[in-house]
């Protein structure tokens, strides 16, 4: 297990923590070889599957979508890539990386060129309630882009950012934007991700990624720290096959400090949860965004608690 980050200034910057992805695709193009990652569809903004076969494309896939992509026939090109004896690297959430790989052993598909990468997972929230959120946040102008990780003040105090068409934009600190916290708080998570099977170890993919949060001072970097966890003989040769990487081992209870969800996802469904998303198509992301806030002053004020006692 690794802390790291792209030696690539502008790559590390551009990228939700570390930029590793990016170096690990790049590897790949090399090879001749096919990228697979998740964009934003540029008319609806929700998340999909794409295949890349150059690093402008794969540029797109950069950063967190916290979502569910829709991948279509995406897995089918998959197999036909590795049929035609292409290196292939897959990235995508934990069930994904788990659906591609039942499809290749029931395809009977040579997968020795196969390389998945999955993701520490917080689960993926409500669709409909996104596309309200959407709305809400838009007010009719036409969306140009969306980040849910700019690190114009830095990594650790990244911000959501939706830039539209006519030149203007909705900018929040991350825990301010209304969207965000709902999710982080496990507010409408689709059901299955509260107790998620496969985010846990051991892992089915063969490199996990994720927020090195909690990083030691002596690695802290407001750029972007990635945790880069091997899960197998073939992603740890990936890895030494990647030069453009500045790597530190690290040991898996430094990377569990702060980060749970890379052993243990099951997480209790909130007792309004589907009242909460039946709200918000009903009358709106708006109609929501009270329970939203009163959730999270809950859970600070129990944080808070906690400390006091801790302390007595």
């Amino acid at each position: 297990m690794y802390a790291g980050w792209s030696r690539d200034e502008l790559v590390r910057l551009s990228s939700s923590s570390g930029g590793i992805f990016t170096e690990l695709a790049r590897t790949i193009l090399e090879m001749n070889g096919v990228v697979y990652g998740v964009v934003w569809d540029d008319e609806i903004f929700l998340p999909r599957h794409e295949r890349a076969i150059d690093e402008l494309h794969v540029k797109k896939m950069r950063g967190s979508k916290y979502l569910p992509s829709y991948v279509g026939k995406i897995l089918q090109e998959v197999l036909n890539d590795l049929k035609s004896d292409r290196a292939v690297l897959f990235s995508g959430t934990p069930c994904q990386i788990a659906a591609l790989k039942r499809l290749v052993e029931i395809e009977n598909v040579n997968d020795a060129k196969l390389y998945t990468v999955d993701l520490i997972c917080h689960g993926v929230p409500s669709i409909i309630v996104f596309k309200g959120y959407l709305q809400y946040i838009s007010g009719g102008r036409k969306i140009r882009y969306i980040t849910f990780r700019d690190k114009g003040k830095g990594w650790s105090r990244f911000r959501v950012k939706i830039s539209f068409e006519n030149g203007s934009f909705y900018i929040a600190e991350h825990d301010k934007d209304p969207f965000y916290l709902g999710f982080i708080e496990d507010l409408y998570l689709n059901r299955v991700c509260y107790n998620c099977p496969f985010q846990k170890i051991p892992r089915l993919s063969d490199i996990t990624l994720g927020d090195f949060w909690g990083v030691p001072r002596s690695l802290r970097d407001e750029r972007g720290v990635s945790i880069i966890m091997v899960n197998s003989a073939k992603g740890q040769n990936l890895l030494k096959m990647t030069e453009n990487l500045e790597l530190i081992k690290i040991s898996l209870k430094e990377a569990l400090r702060i980060n749970q969800s890379i052993i243990y996802r099951e997480k209790k469904i909130p007792r309004n949860r589907d009242k909460v998303i039946k709200k918000a198509t009903i009358y709106g992301f708006n109609s929501i965004i009270p329970i939203i806030f009163k959730l999270r002053i809950k859970r600070k004020l129990k944080l808070l608690l906690n400390l006091i006692y801790n302390k007595l």
